[in-house]
């Protein structure tokens, strides 16, 4: 982490439940192995292959080696498979993985044809010419719908979700997944609507309860929250789930007594004790001035109202249990310490703006950008410079290598190679290539695309500039 910055925007907005868990899905659609990693935190993560290495796990994927802390780990999954993983779904699918499709689907598979997009497009194209069973027309539209969620297309998946219901409007894993995706795009309302609804109906699921419970935190209702996951987790326990409650009651003691501001763009929560009301009016007006100009460099709008909690530094490190030393965080909302500051000083301004950039970041490439490009492009953003770091940077890329760079980071290299990029190419490359990242493309094939270079090209470039 940064002496000065934090993000723990990880694949997607943490606090997305989606987001923290598409391994399941992704490897019910897959013909290849992978070692499935269950963190402490409730995040799920697919490598190639994992080794233990000292403290830490090393996992190899497709951009590169990550090493995770082994006392992050809760446990790791080897191999498995298409199969297996269609069993791991349908029987215990980790909070937050969209539920199993019903076994209309699973007998695709079962008489030896692997279910794939096309075939159910053709499927549905069949049905449609000769009047079939609405109910297989649906579950086939909610498998779409799931791949699409794979994609990080939301808006596509959406659209999937209601075509299904259009067939079966009691396709419960069609509703919930709705549910799902409309939380990923900022309209917890429409959600809300959705669980409530199966809730009338079916007043002990616990995904339903779990997906309130979302909505209700990301709108900053906590208390409730906080009643709906400990009635879903009484129903059906889970790790993840309860990883998400203990740290919605860390925010809930560190919140209470909190004030609200709202904007047009911006609902800011903050410690009165901690932030004068001049000084949240001076944030309210740099954000929504950093909002337009972030929204022009980038071609983008986040959508949805974005929310902002002002601490004091002890209730920051309680709520978030981060370090003494971390200047702000971006979860999903914007989390940054403010206690003591009379006025909107510089180094406040960088804070916001770095963890806002990281908003916006997340927001056009739907949670699939890698660190040193969320990191690297927030410090651009402030006003930070490599150059001061230029002679170490060298000195620890030509000590790596080339493949070794591709799987480290520093925040100095990050901000490095985001400089690199923006220089040998231009910002509308770098949007292009935010947007490639967004359809769910890997960074690989996304560098590709944009200039012509894989990574590990790109990175050997990179170095070479040094």
């Amino acid at each position: 982490m940064s002496r000065r910055h934090s993000c723990r925007s990880a694949a997607s907005r943490a606090s997305r439940v989606w987001a923290a868990s598409l391994v399941a899905v992704l490897a019910a659609h897959s013909t290849t192995t992978a070692d499935v990693i269950h963190l402490k935190d409730g995040r799920v993560l697919q490598a190639r292959s994992c080794r233990e290495e000292g403290q830490e796990l090393r996992c190899a994927k497709a951009g590169g080696t990550i090493g995770i802390p082994l006392d992050q780990v809760a446990r790791i999954e080897r191999g498995g498979g298409a199969a297996d993983a269609r069993r791991r779904l349908s029987t215990d699918a980790p909070s937050g993985t969209p539920a199993a499709l019903p076994p209309l689907i699973e007998s695709h598979a079962q008489a030896g044809h692997e279910m794939t997009p096309a075939l159910a497009k053709e499927r549905i194209a069949q049905l449609k010419s000769t009047g079939g069973p609405r109910q297989e027309m649906a579950s086939l539209y909610a498998y779409l719908g799931n791949n699409e969620m794979l994609l990080r297309n939301y808006d596509g998946a959406v659209q999937l979700y209601h075509d299904a219901l259009e067939n079966d409007p009691g396709l419960t894993v069609a509703r919930l997944n709705l549910c799902t995706a409309l939380i990923n795009l900022n309209r917890q309302g429409d959600a809300e609507e959705i669980a409530r609804d199966v809730l009338s109906g079916q007043p002990d699921n616990p995904r339903a309860m779990e997906l309130l419970g979302e909505a209700a935190l990301q709108t900053g209702r906590i208390d409730e929250a906080i009643g709906l996951w400990e009635k879903s987790l009484a129903l059906k326990p889970s790790d993840g789930l309860q990883a998400r409650l203990e740290r919605a009651r860390r925010l809930g003691r560190a919140e209470a007594g909190f004030r609200g501001s709202e904007g047009a763009r911006f609902s800011i929560r903050f410690d009165g004790e901690a932030a004068s009301p001049e000084l949240v009016g001076e944030i309210q007006a740099y954000l929504d001035e950093s909002f337009s100009i972030l929204a022009s460099r980038f071609s983008h709008y986040p959508s949805g109202v974005i929310r902002v909690t002002l601490y004091s530094k002890q209730a920051f490190q309680e709520a978030t249990a981060s370090p003494d030393w971390v200047g702000g965080l971006f979860d999903g909302q914007l989390r940054v310490p403010v206690g003591g500051l009379p006025r909107l000083t510089p180094g406040a301004r960088r804070v916001l703006i770095h963890e806002l950039t990281h908003c916006f970041i997340s927001s056009i490439t739907r949670g699939n950008a890698p660190r040193w490009i969320q990191e690297g492009i927030a410090q651009v953003v402030e006003g930070r410079s490599s150059a001061a770091s230029r002679a170490a940077i060298r000195q620890a890329n030509e000590a790596l290598g080339g493949a070794g760079t591709a799987a480290s980071f520093s925040y100095p290299q990050a901000l490095s190679q985001v400089e690199y990029f923006l220089k040998t190419w231009s910002e509308s490359h770098f949007n292009d290539l935010l947007d490639h990242l967004g359809h769910g493309t890997d960074i690989d094939a996304s560098l590709r695309d944009v200039t012509g270079l894989s990574l590990e090209e790109f990175m050997k470039s990179w170095g070479e500039s040094l």
